[in-house]
């Protein structure tokens, strides 16, 4: 994993076209952001061995996962970021697979701890939306990537707008175990743009 880690200092297009969706790490208006690919458990399982490397934070992730898979498998691949996410943003991937709309991401909700917080949006980027609204200087966002270059678009267009401050609102919360029911394609609005490094 070390040979895939970019430095921070780096941009987040610098780091992603180096080695594309494989833990890519930036840093956004304070909060430390990574990409990856993993989408099976041995992936996420060394993705927290990773993230832990990193030191503590709090950690938000937005993921989707593979409709195409007995809902057996999808729970063990999903409870592999259990140890190391403290708060997520379930979202169905562009190609369902033959499942039903948010049947993956609700299957999922089911296993995330009551008292975690945990939202539902239809696509990676509403969710990836979502999870920065919610997103504070400090924190840590992971993003497990469906499409590596739409994901890599919505962070840069993020960049123009930093996290909430403490106090603020985010998008509505998903609280205990029921589903949101603004499940919208645009996602919340943003908060106020402040002044942060831009891409090049």
């Amino acid at each position: 994993w070390s040979s895939d880690v970019c430095s921070s200092d780096l941009t987040f297009r610098t780091s992603a076209t180096m080695v594309p969706g494989r833990f890519n790490v930036s840093e956004i208006a304070g909060v430390q952001v990574i990409l990856d690919y993993g989408h099976n458990t041995a992936a996420l399982q060394a993705l927290g061995q990773a993230v832990g490397a990193l030191g503590p934070r709090r950690t938000l992730m937005v993921i989707g996962l593979p409709g195409d898979r007995r809902d057996a498998d999808l729970v063990e691949t999903f409870s592999a970021t259990l140890p190391y996410v403290d708060e997520y943003t379930l979202h169905d991937l562009e190609d369902r697979r033959g499942r039903g709309e948010l049947e993956v991401p609700t299957l999922l909700r089911q296993h995330v701890p009551e008292e975690r917080p945990c939202e539902l949006r239809p696509l990676q980027h509403a969710a990836i939306d979502c999870a920065w609204q919610k997103a504070r200087p400090g924190d840590r966002l992971i993003v497990i990537v469906d499409e590596v270059d739409q994901a890599v678009a919505a962070l840069e267009s993020l960049s123009d707008f930093g996290p909430r401050a403490e106090g603020e609102s985010a998008c509505t919360a998903v609280l205990g175990h029921e589903v949101s029911q603004r499940v919208r394609a645009d996602g919340p609005p943003r908060s106020a743009p402040i002044l942060v490094p831009s891409f090049g």
